[in-house]
C-alpha cells in the first residue's frame, strides 16, 4: 500500500500538467475570409483550422460603440450578420475557439453592408391629402417603396380627430403601395412623423411630413326643411314630387313622408305617393339646409329590407343668392354635379363625393327614369351630407 500513493499522486500530477499545457495550446487562426454585402446585412465565409480540438467560430465587432459577438458552429463555415444599421466599412475579428475555450490569434477583416433596408424604405415614403388626383377628406395617403427583399415597419405618428395623439405601424412589405390614414384631424399644416424599423429595432431617422389635410364634418340637420312643404297632403310641392301620408304609424309618425329622410331613424322612409295619386318616374325633392355651406359629400340609404328603389340618382346644388324667385325652383341658377351610382340592394349610408365642393344653401336630387329600379317608387330611409369647416 505504502508504494501505490506515490504512484497516484504522480499520475494525478502528470494529468494536471496535461490539462493546463492543452487548455493554453490554441487552435490555428481563421483564414480566407469572403463576404458578399447585402442591404443592412453581410454573409462571410472562411476557412476553419484544421485541428481536432477546433470548436467554433467567435465573429466580433463594434457598431456605434457597441459590442456584439456571433459564435458559429464548427459545423458550419459561413454565415450571415443581419440587423446591419449602417454602410460604412465595419472592423470585424474572427477567432477559432477550441475545445477548451483558448481562443486562436484574431483574424481582423473590414467590411460594409450596402444601404439598410429601413433607410431605403423610408426615403420612398410620401403622404399626400390626395389619391389618384381626388381630394380626401380626414385622411391622407401614406406611400412607399419596398425593392428590399427585407421586411420592415413604418410607423407614423399624428393627432387623430380627437385631437390626440396617435400611432399606426404598417408592415411594409415588398412592392409599390398605399394606405390610407383616416380618422384625422383635419387643418392646414398637420404634421405626419415616419419611422421605418427592422426586425431588430433599427430605426431610420425620422421623417416629418407637412400635410394640408381637408375637414369635413357631418351638416346639422335641425335646421334643414323642405321648400313648400305641406304636411296634409301626398302632393307635389315646389320641394318635391309627393309623399305617401299612408305609411305613417304610431312608432314614425313622420313614415312615408319626405320628413323621414332627415329624422335620424333608419327605420323611417320617404316613399314616393303610390295611392291619390299613384306616381312614378320622375321623383325628386329639394332640401333647404338654412345656411349656406361647401359641400363636399352627399350620402343616402334605402328603404331598410327593401330593393326595388332607385339604382341612380342626379346631385344639383344651387346658392342663396342663386334662389332670386323662393316660389319657382326652377328659375333657380341650379349647378349639376352629374348622376351617382346608388345600390338598392344594400342597407348601408352610400356616400358620394361632390368634386366640386359647391358652396350652396339648396340641394336637389333628382331621380329620373334612367333611375328606375325594379318598381316605380323611391323609397329613402336617410339622406346627409358633409361641408367643409374651418
Amino acid at each position: 500500500m505504502k508504494y501505490i500513493t506515490p504512484i497516484c499522486l504522480f499520475m494525478l500530477a502528470a494529468l494536471a500538467y496535461s490539462c493546463e499545457e492543452k487548455s493554453t495550446n490554441p487552435t490555428g487562426p481563421i483564414a480566407s475570409i469572403a463576404h458578399i454585402s447585402d442591404m443592412g446585412e453581410i454573409t462571410f465565409s472562411w476557412q476553419q483550422p484544421d485541428d481536432e480540438s477546433f470548436f467554433y467560430t467567435d465573429i466580433q465587432y463594434s457598431i456605434n460603440g457597441v459590442s456584439f459577438s456571433q459564435k458559429v458552429s464548427k459545423y458550419r463555415d459561413s454565415t450571415t450578420i443581419v440587423g446591419i444599421p449602417v454602410s460604412t466599412p465595419i472592423d470585424f475579428t474572427f477567432y477559432a475557439v477550441n475545445t477548451d475555450g483558448v481562443y486562436s490569434a484574431p483574424t481582423p477583416y473590414s467590411a460594409a453592408a450596402l444601404t439598410p433596408p429601413f433607410n431605403e424604405v423610408a426615403s420612398s415614403v410620401s403622404i399626400a391629402s390626395t389619391l389618384n388626383g381626388e381630394e380626401l377628406f380626414n385622411e391622407v395617403v401614406l406611400s412607399w417603396v419596398n425593392q428590399t427583399g427585407k421586411r420592415v415597419t413604418i410607423e407614423v405618428g399624428y393627432i387623430n380627430s380627437e385631437g390626440m395623439a396617435a400611432t399606426a405601424s404598417i408592415t411594409a412589405t415588398a412592392g409599390a403601395q398605399q394606405l390610407p390614414l383616416s380618422g384625422l384631424a383635419g387643418g392646414q399644416g398637420r404634421t405626419f412623423t415616419v419611422v421605418v424599423k427592422d426586425g431588430n429595432q433599427n430605426a431610420s431617422d425620422a421623417r416629418v411630413f407637412t400635410v394640408d389635410v381637408n375637414n369635413t364634418a357631418y351638416v346639422d340637420r335641425s335646421g334643414w326643411t323642405f321648400p313648400g312643404y305641406d304636411a296634409t297632403s301626398r302632393y307635389e310641392t315646389i320641394g318635391y314630387s309627393s309623399q305617401a301620408l299612408n305609411e305613417a304609424n304610431a312608432t314614425y309618425p313622420n313614415n312615408g313622408s319626405v320628413l323621414a329622410m332627415i329624422d335620424g331613424a333608419i327605420d323611417s322612409f320617404w316613399h314616393a305617393a303610390w295611392s291619390a295619386p299613384n306616381t312614378t318616374y320622375p321623383h325628386w325633392f329639394i332640401i333647404d339646409l338654412g345656411t349656406e355651406a361647401t359641400l363636399t359629400h352627399v350620402e343616402m340609404a334605402r328603404r331598410q329590407n327593401n330593393g326595388a328603389s332607385c339604382i341612380g340618382y342626379q346631385v344639383l346644388t344651387c346658392t342663396e343668392a342663386g334662389a332670386d324667385n323662393p316660389a319657382d325652383p326652377t328659375t333657380w341658377s341650379w349647378q349639376d354635379h352629374g348622376d351617382f351610382s346608388f345600390d338598392p340592394t344594400t342597407n348601408a349610408l352610400q356616400k358620394n363625393r361632390l368634386p366640386a365642393k359647391p358652396r350652396a344653401r339648396y340641394i336637389q336630387i333628382y331621380f329620373d327614369a334612367r333611375f328606375k329600379g325594379t318598381g316605380n317608387y323611391v323609397m329613402v330611409a336617410e339622406f346627409g351630407a358633409y361641408a367643409l369647416t374651418d
